[in-house]
This record gives structure tokens, sequence and C-alpha cells, in this order.
């Protein structure tokens, strides 16, 4: 599920020489030839060391564990190659499983482009899933892709996407909210390719589809 669908639930849903400290004292003068110098003599001294004061070392604040979702291990990464249509479904199965199961916006960058529009959008949702102990879950949801174009290191390819409802749970799996979403949405996605051989999601924008009217 796209960003723009994702920030309408996010919007509607859920609303509510350091000195010592002494005196200095310049040195004594030097004693001249018609100036002898005379030294005392030197005693022992016996020295009495009192014992420092106890001191109570507040504790460190606490910083609450990450949430780490419903433990649901991560699916595997295949986002090399040139079988595109795969490493989106790939990336975009891993962007189902940021959602629905561990929401981590230090993982952006597998999936996403950074810096991109897209990528920051997403760390801003699942900065908010996180923070919210919540999951995402889509509901019905599929998607069918065909490559547009290939120019080097960028990939056009058109993104047919079933979505119906969109369900936001806690973190004990409940359902705390739940949004009708599409139920079609009709997209342009770029991969784009590192300098590491690997691809990653650059921009998705809505492609024009047989339902969208275009007044001139």
């Amino acid at each position: 599920m796209w960003t723009k669908a994702l920030g309408a639930l996010a919007a509607c849903m859920l609303a509510g020489c350091a000195s010592d400290g002494g005196r200095v004292t310049a040195p004594p003068a030097i004693g001249t030839a018609a100036t002898p110098v005379t030294r005392a003599p030197i005693r022992a001294t016996s020295v009495t060391i009192a014992p420092s004061p106890r001191t109570t070392i507040a504790p460190a604040h606490v910083v609450p564990a990450t949430w780490a979702g419903d433990q649901t291990p991560a699916p595997r990464l295949h986002n090399t190659g040139a079988n595109y249509v795969g490493i989106f479904r790939s990336l975009d199965a891993y962007r189902t499983w940021l959602e629905a199961h561990h929401p981590d916006p230090s993982l952006v960058a597998r999936v996403w482009v950074v810096p991109s529009e897209v990528g920051t959008k997403y760390h801003r949702e699942l900065t908010w899933l996180r923070n919210g102990r919540l999951r995402w879950v889509n509901v019905g949801h599929s998607v069918s892709v065909d490559v547009a174009s290939v120019v080097g290191d960028i990939v056009s390819l058109r993104v047919d996407e079933h979505l119906p409802a969109i369900e936001v749970l806690n973190e004990r799996g409940q359902v705390a909210g739940r949004r009708a979403v599409g139920p079609d949405f009709q997209w342009t996605v770029l991969l784009s390719r590192d300098g590491t051989g690997r691809w990653t999601i650059a921009d998705v924008g809505a492609r024009l589809g047989n339902n969208i009217e275009v007044h001139l």
C-alpha cells in the first residue's frame, strides 16, 4: 500500500590550567650574593587524609527498548539482476513486512532510495507506527506488474494494485482502526540501481487508468 493511502489513514484514524580555587601568589625572590638565602630545616609533617564523602550517582535515564513488532522474521530481499518484476515483488514483500510486522524507519534504505520523496514519506510513516506501537495490515491486497521501460540504471514499471481496506493493529494484535480504500490503484514505479548493483524504489506516482478522466 502506497504513501497516499497510508497518509490518509494516519490523518483520519486514531485522532486523539584549571584553577583549584586557591590564591595564586608570586614566587619568593631569589637571593643575591650580598643577601644570602637562609633555608629553614625541613621537618617531617604528619598528614591526615580525611575519607572522601560518599557520592550517590543517580541512575542514567532508561530509554524504553524500541518496539520490534510481532517478531515475524524478515523476508529475504532479491533485488539484484534483471528480473525486474521479481525484484519489485521482493521489495514490495519487504515493504509489507515493515508495515505489518516490524515498523523500523532505520530500514527504509533497504526498499527505497534515500534521500527521495517516497523514502522520506515511508520513514515518517514507519516512525508513526513504531512510536504508536502499531502495525499496518493490508486487507485483500494483490498486485500485478509489468515492465514499461529499461534505460540504464532506471526501470519503469506499471503496477496495478488491488487494496480494498487497511487495518491498524495495536501491539496486542487487536484492530485499532479500519479504513476502506481504493479498491484499485494504477501506479508507475521507478526502480533505481545503486553502485553495488542493488535495486530500490526511487519513485511511485499515480498512472492514468481507465477510471481516470482527463479534462482539457
